[in-house]
């Protein structure tokens, strides 16, 4: 998958080289290891290592300055960049139409024959990819050529791409979820070393709109443990047989879509799913749920 770098993201916005190295470990290292994962490649102009983090201190100084070789933040955005950047430069074979007419809210208009990154992200694969800036905090960015206006993707941080990534069948389910969840702790239950969530949701069943209201409720789930404000509507508690878990309920627009999870001190541990038209949970589901969690419980104390 090929992203395009935004240049205009680095307009000298940072006071320090230290704050710009707190937004790379917040925001744009974990974007960066995903994108990796993904075999993404970054492309961007030759002039954009030129670009100035404040205004004083260009990308070049950071990647070349003595100052900073004892920094592993810089040493690890060097190679990041060299990982993601096999082909690297755009302006090698621009795919910018020559005859067309571009425009966008951050450059007005301008003529094919003067390509810049959001005419080539509009030509390739409709991505861009920004370091955090004010400008650019908007899931997508609006570019028109010639008489039509289509959309291209900015990713920023990993909330604003995992769910275009997941679209894409580049993540799985499991990586999405773990992406949007990183300040409480999740994981996932493995059966013959595949995730069982992962096995049992396809992305065929789903449009994005279904996918976008996960995401959400998702999201209203975690901010309920962490905010101590969990919503009754979103969760659901089952006694099975003795055994206690939880369900997180998702309703779409013709289907209920349930997530079956069990608290382990403070662990969240998620089992499997169901995707129902009826309101009660089937007996199986029950049992199978029952089975997993208590596959589960004896590898541990296997461990232990």
């Amino acid at each position: 998958m090929e992203i395009v770098f935004n240049d205009y993201s680095l307009s000298a916005q940072f006071e320090t080289d230290e704050d710009f190295m707190d937004s790379l470990i917040k925001y744009t290292f974990p974007l960066l290891d995903m994108l990796k994962r993904c075999c993404s490649i970054v492309l961007k102009k030759y002039e954009s290592y030129s670009l100035n983090v404040t205004s004083e201190i260009s990308i070049y100084d950071l990647l070349t300055s003595n100052k900073y070789r004892g920094y592993p933040e810089f040493q690890k955005f060097r190679s990041l960049l060299a990982d993601l950047s096999d082909t690297p430069y755009w302006e090698d074979e621009p795919k910018t139409a020559r005859e067309s007419i571009y425009s966008t809210r951050y450059t007005g208009i301008f003529s094919g024959v003067e390509p810049n990154c959001f005419s080539e992200a509009y030509e390739r694969e409709k991505i861009i990819l920004s370091i955090e800036n004010e400008e650019f905090k908007e899931k997508t960015i609006a570019i028109k050529k010639d008489d039509n206006e289509d959309i291209v993707n900015n990713f920023y941080d990993l909330d604003s791409s995992v769910e275009i990534l997941f679209q894409r069948k580049l993540i799985s389910f499991s990586e999405l979820l773990h992406s949007i969840s990183n300040d409480i702790d999740i994981s996932f239950y493995k059966h013959n070393e595949i995730i069982v969530i992962d096995k049992e949701f396809t992305n065929e069943e789903f449009t994005n709109e279904d996918l976008s209201k996960i995401i959400s409720y998702f999201k209203n789930w975690k901010l309920g443990i962490t905010e101590g404000t969990m919503l009754s509507r979103l969760t659901d508690s089952f006694d099975y047989k003795g055994m206690s878990y939880n369900e997180l309920r998702i309703t779409l627009d013709d289907r209920e879509f349930r997530m079956f999870y069990k608290i382990f001190k403070s662990k969240y541990v998620f089992f499997n799913i169901l995707v129902k038209d009826t309101r009660s949970t089937p007996e199986y589901i029950k049992e199978k749920t029952y089975n997993l969690i208590n596959n589960y419980i004896r590898s541990q104390n296997k461990v232990k």
